[in-house]
Formats: structure tokens, sequence, C-alpha cells
């Protein structure tokens, strides 16, 4: 399921490679770097996808974006907030937990304070650069924010995460791989507080981090993975309100006899 649901990440990688590769020097040598990467990444992909492309086209039009789309998750319109708040929802309770995520929000927020007092008070002195003004001087200005380093994360992480919102399911880990870029956005907004604050926020995090680690046993959420043999062979998770963490599920896959303790998010 990993390797299907990578795909949706995908398109963000590529556009914003393909942004920063012509963007900038030596733009026909970076270029030619981009497309021996692809060459390459598509090479290592098809020892994969060409033996299961037809399984992960079901499961896209199937359990994807298709009629069995709530079987892991709810079913609500896209026009409610439900959705696009769900992702946001997993990684405070699932992934960083509530502790962390509480103090690199706040980490976030103080460092944003300090860095628009600056842009204030350089605006107040006079040194603000003249913004753009002509329709192509507005989309250089946005192409050239973009390619730098902050806006390049920042561009992958939001269309990563409406990518994993136009899908209905919930999945198990999904949100994962765009969770450091967000976790490295927090810090560097974190890092334009100077003195004590900084520090005190660095050990806030730090703090945090040890607390919900320590304890996520217990301040997981609250649920077992059950898994459930459907026709096909296809095995879904359903979240129970139980005991954590899920790996003390028992189940019965095809082939495994009654009893054997199944890992979930392993098999």
């Amino acid at each position: 399921m990993s390797r299907t649901v990578v795909l949706a990440l995908l398109p963000a990688l590529v556009i914003m490679a393909m942004l920063r590769a012509a963007h900038g020097d030596q733009r026909p040598r970076r270029l030619a770097n981009l497309a021996a990467g692809l060459l390459v990444g598509i090479g290592v992909a098809a020892t994969w996808y060409t033996a299961t492309g037809r399984a992960v086209l079901h499961y896209l039009t199937s359990y994807g974006y298709g009629a069995n789309s709530t079987t892991s998750g709810t079913a609500a319109s896209w026009f409610s907030l439900g959705p696009w708040t769900l992702r946001a929802h997993l990684i405070v309770t699932q992934d960083l937990f509530l502790p962390l995520s509480a103090a690199l929000v706040l980490s976030a927020l103080v460092g944003a304070t300090y860095a628009i007092a600056r842009w204030s008070k350089a605006r107040q002195a006079g040194s603000r650069v003249r913004s753009p003004r002509a329709a192509n001087e507005k989309l250089s200005w946005l192409l050239s924010k973009l390619s730098t380093d902050v806006g390049t994360l920042t561009a992958v992480f939001v269309l990563c995460y409406l990518a994993l919102s136009s899908e209905r399911g919930e999945g198990s880990g999904f949100e994962l791989p765009i969770v450091p870029a967000l976790v490295i956005l927090m810090l560097w907004l974190a890092h334009h507080a100077t003195g004590k604050p900084r520090l005190l926020l660095a050990a806030s995090c730090l703090l945090a981090a040890a607390v919900s680690f320590a304890n996520s046993g217990r301040m997981g959420p609250a649920g077992l993975l059950r898994c459930r043999i459907r026709q096909g062979g296809l095995v879904e998770p359903r979240r129970l309100r139980q005991s954590w963490p899920p790996y003390r599920v028992r189940g019965t896959r095809v082939g495994m006899p009654r009893g054997l303790p199944l890992h979930p998010l392993g098999n």
C-alpha cells in the first residue's frame, strides 16, 4: 500500500524539481541532471510496477478514489472541512503527538512574530524592496521565491497535503512522508526568534519530544487495528477503541493458522 500511496506525492516533487531546474543559472546542466534522475527513478520503479501495475491501478480506482474509498475512512463532501483537516488531525494525534505538536506550533508563531516585526521595521526604515507591478514581474517574483529552499519545501508540503486530502481513505501512516517537511518549516520559522526566547523554544521542543515519544504508548490514538479479509484477499485496517499499541493484534490471514500474531502495519 505504501508503494501505491507514494504515487500521490510524486507529482509535487517532479513539478518543483522541474521549476528549480528551469530557474537560475546553468539551466541546461540542471535540466540534464533532472532528466537523468527521472530516468533512473523510472527504471527503479519499473522493477516493482511492471509486476504490480494492474493491482495498483485497481487500488487507485477502487479503494483510492472509487466506490470503496470510504472503507478505511469516512464519506464526506470535498466542500466540507473534514477531508482537508483529517491529515492535520492524524499528524497531531498519531505522528507527532500533542505535546510536540503544541511546542512546534508555539515556536513557529513566536518566530513568525519576530520575522514580521523585523519586516515591518525594515519597511518603515525605507529599505523594503520595490514590489513587482506588472504581471510578468509578479510571475518572475513568485517563481524566484518558489525556487528557494524554503519556498520549494513549502510548495511540496502543500501540494502533497492536498493530494493526500483528496483521497477519502484514512489509511495508516499515509501522511508520514510529509511530516519531516512540516517540522523543518516550523523550526525555520522558530529560528527567526533571537536571544533567550530562541533558547527557551528549543528547550521546550526537546522536552516536548521526549515526553511525547517516551509516553507514545499511552498518548497515542486509542485503538487496535483489526485486519479483515475481504473478497479477493485484500486486508483492510479497522480501528477499534481498545488498547494501544497495534502490535497486540491477533488475526487470521489466508494460509496463516488461526491465532498467529499479525502485525497490521507490516503485512
